[in-house]
């Protein structure tokens, strides 16, 4: 059985690295190879940060009534999709399929168990939102051992300190390259519900590389990083 190929998320299409170069992804359990994570680099960085620069120009004038009924559509996605999620996250990251459902995956139920207070609280601030200058695009790095959750909290949820869609920004975001792969079933989410694209871009790759990319790059104008000092992490 031969691994399976993931692909970057960029402007709304699953597609290969510029470099059609790939990294091992390991089943901790097993050792065994499972998966390809795209070895992406500062070129599919730069095609990730155009499509976010273009996405703005339409999701900024996006109404909150639509935005938020784009991540229900994302949360019901996921929420069919509950068991596969749990699944590959365990298998991913290592930890007991149990746990992952409970705590990992059940995270994004925020945007579907909690939208309407979310639509509340947002509604209550909207005109506070609207003289904040919407800084766009933000990137964000993202960390591997509660990868699914912090993901979720960090893409869709929090309403002021990281890249946020319902916020009207528009992200690139980069995951681990030890544990892609839940990444990517949001990804192919993401595709089927056609949600904004460009709004959000998915590049994977190693820190050193698809990562500095995205720290060095002049058009990025914030960064969500969680991860260490050492060459090659986050």
């Amino acid at each position: 059985m031969s691994a399976e190929k993931l692909k970057n998320y960029i402007n709304g299409e699953l597609s290969e690295p510029v470099s059609k170069q790939y990294l091992d992804n390991y089943e901790p359990a097993t050792g065994e190879v499972y998966s390809l994570c795209p070895d992406s680099d500062e070129r599919d960085v730069e095609l990730a940060v155009s499509a976010a620069k273009v996405a703005f120009e339409s999701w900024s004038k996006t109404g909150l009534e639509e935005r938020m009924m784009a991540l229900m559509k994302i949360a019901d996605g996921i929420e069919k999709r509950l068991e596969e999620l749990a699944k590959a996250e365990s298998k991913d990251n290592g930890k007991p399929v149990k746990l992952a459902r409970a705590v990992d995956i059940r995270v994004l139920f925020l945007i579907s168990g909690f939208t309407l207070r979310l639509f509340s609280i947002l509604r209550a601030r909207v005109i506070r939102c609207r003289e904040l200058e919407l800084i766009t695009p933000c990137a964000s790095r993202l960390v591997w051992w509660l990868y699914f959750s912090v993901e979720s909290s960090s893409l869709f949820v929090q309403l002021e300190n990281c890249p946020c869609p319902c916020h009207r920004k528009c992200v690139v975001a980069k995951p681990s390259e030890i544990t892609p792969y839940t990444a990517y079933l949001l990804s192919a989410n993401l595709y089927r519900s056609r949600f904004a694209e460009g709004s959000l871009n998915i590049v994977y790759g190693l820190g050193n590389k698809a990562g500095q990319a995205i720290v060095e790059h002049r058009g990025i104008k914030a960064i969500s990083f969680t991860g260490g000092t050492e060459p090659g992490s986050g």
